[in-house]
């Protein structure tokens, strides 16, 4: 793996981890990923100005950018109605479980080939997500009983399955010479946050809004600055990799969440916690090194 795609990955994991670890400040975690979107939009528009002069936008890069706009519109809904549904730690790993779906996706539609060295790294870290998230989960209670296999678990495995979607679609256009990742980022961004407007406006009260952005309103701005730019890292680093190595290795962030978690949130984690994050480690390495 690039170098540069592995520095670009770690950077993308810290800012990922950061705009989840605030976005938990809000009650209605939809509306701050929203907001979050709405002024990140706003903020990167100078910078979209200034590099798109140049920019020819094809029909079939139209397609792409709206494909993947209104995926992200479902992936916040969904991980909004993870975080609120899901009271059992299997929801939050089975969110992560994209990464199992990419490299098929990437096989069909994008012609790319995985090691065996990847295979076992994306199966390591896959291990790892589950073991560090099993801590406080007792499986006797949760196989087929309805605490399991409810909303909060539905939700997850939609999550899981729109982040696949939309990184297959983000890889087919970053593979377009005439794309740049922050081109891509700002247009794709736009269809997001306007997809999210009407499910916003229409389960939340314009009161209940503006209290959430007038309690978080330091928090917005870098919330904004962190998902954009982590997300251009993300797209810059498919421009240098294969995207079933950048996904798995991005989970890494969990990792950070994790620590996160217990030193900021003083969060109680078991000896399964330092078991994943270890094992997610390894992973990491393995498909660092891989080819």
């Amino acid at each position: 793996m690039d170098p540069r795609a592995v520095a670009l990955i770690v950077f993308s994991a810290v800012c990922h981890a950061g705009w989840n670890y605030l976005v938990q400040n809000f009650k209605r975690p939809l509306v701050g990923m929203w907001l979050m979107t709405g002024l990140g939009i706003l903020l990167y528009l100078p910078v979209f100005c200034y590099t798109s002069r140049s920019l020819v936008l094809t029909a079939p890069l139209a397609a792409l950018v709206l494909a993947s706009g209104l995926t992200k519109s479902g992936y916040y809904i969904t991980l909004a109605a993870t975080y609120k549904l899901s009271d059992l730690s299997l929801g939050y790993p089975l969110s992560r479980t994209g990464i199992v779906l990419v490299p098929f996706g990437a096989y069909l539609f994008l012609g790319e080939t995985i090691s065996p060295l990847a295979g076992l790294a994306i199966a390591v870290i896959m291990v790892g997500i589950y073991v560090l998230n099993m801590g406080p989960l007792k499986l006797s209670n949760c196989v087929l009983s309805r605490e399991c296999v409810g909303p909060g678990l539905w939700a997850a495995l939609a999550t899981a399955l729109l982040i696949a979607i939309f990184s297959v679609i983000d890889k087919a256009a970053m593979d377009a010479p005439e794309m740049t990742a922050i081109n891509f980022l700002f247009l794709m961004f736009v269809p997001t946050w306007l997809g999210l407007t009407p499910y916003v406006l229409r389960t939340n009260r314009w009161a209940d809004i503006k209290q959430e952005a007038r309690a978080n309103w330091r928090r917005l701005p870098v919330m904004g600055l962190f998902d954009f730019t982590g997300y251009a890292a993300v797209l810059a680093a498919m421009e240098l990799s294969k995207v079933s190595y950048i996904l798995a290795f991005r989970q890494i962030s969990i990792v950070l969440g994790a620590i996160m978690g217990a030193t900021l949130l003083k969060e109680k984690h078991g000896p399964s916690r330092v078991l994943g994050a270890a094992i997610i480690f390894v992973g990491a390495f393995l498909i660092s090194i891989s080819k």
